[in-house]
């Protein structure tokens, strides 16, 4: 019998990233409705319309692919505050003294992120790209995601999530939300203008 995908989807995040701490924080009871309303936001819309589960969504798309949404509504988590809340900055201040520097960099970082829609061009594999922001705008900024390149496209579309719009060339805190920057051609309709 398939483990169901709640205790799968725990076990992946916090070996993926290191944030077992943060993500057994996170399912706190006062925080479970503030991560409902994320997951609400970020897949549950679509799954009602088709009566489907977290389980049958993986079945039809792909366990990947559902990580990955899962993912983006965890970190979403992350940067926002809920009643002048915000669960990072509760995990922070109540335990944040048993991660590591390098980990607790991070989260900051993942507190500060906004995620947006991002258009890739001079790419050198291995090494990284230049995102534009498409419904924000702006200049493009390099981001330094070596792996990240492989599967990219030049003109790729896709979600990032990003907690700076400094060109500083230790863009770390860069992260792709998903496994990849989609083939697209750009429309004017990806824009707020």
């Amino acid at each position: 019998m398939r483990t169901p995908f709640s205790e799968r989807k725990e076990a992946a995040m916090a070996t993926a990233h290191k944030l077992d701490r943060l993500t057994k924080w996170a399912s706190r009871p006062e925080w479970s409705e503030a991560m409902e309303d994320m997951l609400d936001s970020h897949v549950f819309l679509v799954t009602s319309l088709y009566d489907l589960d977290l389980d049958q969504l993986a079945d039809i798309i792909g366990e990947t692919a559902v990580m990955n949404l899962w993912a983006c509504a965890f970190e979403d988590l992350l940067s926002r505050d809920f009643d002048g809340r915000n669960v990072t900055d509760d995990y922070l201040k109540r335990r944040g003294w048993k991660e590591s520097a390098s980990n607790r960099a991070y989260i900051k970082a993942l507190r500060a992120a906004r995620i947006s829609l991002y258009e890739a061009s001079g790419i050198k594999r291995g090494q990284g790209f230049f995102a534009r922001d498409l419904l924000r705008g702006g200049e493009p900024v390099w981001v330094n995601e070596g792996l990240r390149t492989h599967d990219l496209a030049e003109g790729g579309i896709g979600w990032l999530r990003a907690s700076s719009r400094s060109t500083d060339a230790r863009s770390s805190a860069w992260r792709p939300c998903g496994s990849r920057l989609w083939r697209a051609k750009r429309s004017s309709r990806l824009s707020r203008n």
